[in-house]
């Protein structure tokens, strides 16, 4: 995590635009009526979206795709497909799910244990993601909270060059400030310790990717003696059949670590998705970040650390679709003059909305960004005629229903 000192998800859309289009638009609804909230929705291996909070959803795909599947995925329920020729009012679709979840009880004995689903998951790691040339459309989303009111909200839309899991190459299309969130005007100056104190990371973009990459080595020897792993039932992802894994530090263990979720599919051991934050167990255990220099005038702690990971299957590989990492901190002034404190919750929140696993690459070296990128200096008037559909985009009160419920 580099530092220097000094969300969403309505409707996602590609950059890419096409001479002719064709817009998809409807509702995700149970077998029983209930709304389907952030329901994930792919037209072939390319296009994608998800369902907002009221369960509705629009996807615009070019006509070429009028041979491709309609496929709809929810964690706990059995996978919706339709092809798209046969759909009638393609304004009014309604996609209907049946709920498929099985739960842990007394009478289920796994051959198989939570930590040896792991260690396959890791030996079967790069059998299950593309190690080949792939391009990655997608959505990056920066917002910087100080005692809850936002200091930094930026928005970008990039594009990534991946030679397997080899390195990164990041192009901007688009970025821009969000100057009010809805009655909330983003302000870029606090009164007090926050002016000396604030920080904002760099590198976001490529950092994300690097987070994804290296996921599976956060499961080395040493955080799995640390952790508690127990399998907690299963569930259907995509149509396919995977463990619910839980984790927390042990209770021995004095230092702050993690609890979460994983779930890994039963046949191939893929990892479908990862959530984690600081575990309860360990925060009084948190020390100090404060520079020696500094301590006698304030103290800075990392008091949590989230991230979020979902993948999803295209072909017989599994992409990363979303990406979540955030992190909150406490400051606090020590000098008695003149005492503040705040917090401060640095959230970046990435979504891929076009995967192209046979695309040519023609890089423009003029857009690729390089691994200190931040948002600062790009436009704070979005009047580009660009930005119309993305203005759609729910900022903030979807965003933390959708951290929630996707699996």
């Amino acid at each position: 995590m580099r530092c220097t000192f000094w969300i969403f998800f309505t409707f996602l859309i590609s950059y890419h635009t096409f001479a002719n289009e064709i817009s998809l638009k409807g509702k995700v609804q149970s077998n029983k009526g209930e709304v389907l909230p952030y329901c994930h929705i792919t037209v072939g291996n390319c296009f994608g979206t998800i369902s907002n909070s009221e369960g509705r959803f629009i996807l615009y795909v070019p006509d070429s795709v009028l041979s491709d599947t309609l496929k709809a995925s929810y964690m706990g329920f059995t996978g919706f497909s339709i092809p798209l020729n046969a759909i009638e009012d393609t304004n009014n679709i309604v996609i209907t799910l049946t709920e498929n979840r099985y739960l842990l009880d007394e009478i289920n004995v796994y051959p198989i244990s939570a930590t040896d689903i792991i260690d396959s998951m890791i030996k079967y790691r790069y059998c299950n993601v593309d190690t080949g040339l792939i391009q990655l459309s997608f959505f990056l989303r920066e917002s910087n909270k100080i005692n809850g009111k936002y200091y930094r909200f930026a928005e970008g839309v990039f594009k990534i060059y991946r030679y397997g899991y080899r390195g990164d190459l990041i192009e901007l299309g688009h970025a821009r400030f969000i100057k009010k969130i809805g009655d909330q005007e983003v302000t870029e100056h606090f009164i007090g310790i926050a002016d000396s104190c604030k920080f904002f990371l760099e590198g976001r973009p490529y950092d994300l990717f690097k987070i994804e990459r290296m996921v599976h080595n956060f499961f080395n020897k040493e955080r799995l003696k640390q952790h508690e792993f127990n399998i907690a039932g299963s569930t259907t992802v995509e149509n396919e059949e995977a463990y619910i894994i839980e984790f927390d530090q042990k209770d021995r263990i004095r230092k702050q670590l993690y609890n979460g979720t994983i779930v890994i599919t039963k046949q191939d051991f893929a990892l479908v998705s990862m959530e984690y934050s600081y575990s309860p167990k360990g925060s009084k255990y948190i020390k100090s970040e404060t520079p020696m220099l500094l301590r006698p005038y304030f103290t800075i702690k990392q008091i949590n650390n989230s991230l979020h990971l979902k993948y999803s299957k295209k072909g017989n590989k599994w992409y990363p679709v979303y990406i979540s990492d955030e992190y909150l901190f406490y400051y606090k002034l020590k000098v008695s003059t003149y005492k503040d404190e705040f917090t401060q919750c640095i959230k970046d929140e990435l979504l891929v909305n076009m995967v192209d696993r046979n695309a040519t690459f023609k890089i423009n070296k003029n857009k690729v960004i390089n691994e200190k990128f931040d948002f600062s200096g790009y436009e704070k008037d979005y009047n580009d005629g660009f930005w119309l559909k993305y203005n759609q985009i729910s900022p903030e009160k979807e965003l933390e229903q959708f951290i929630k419920t996707i699996p």
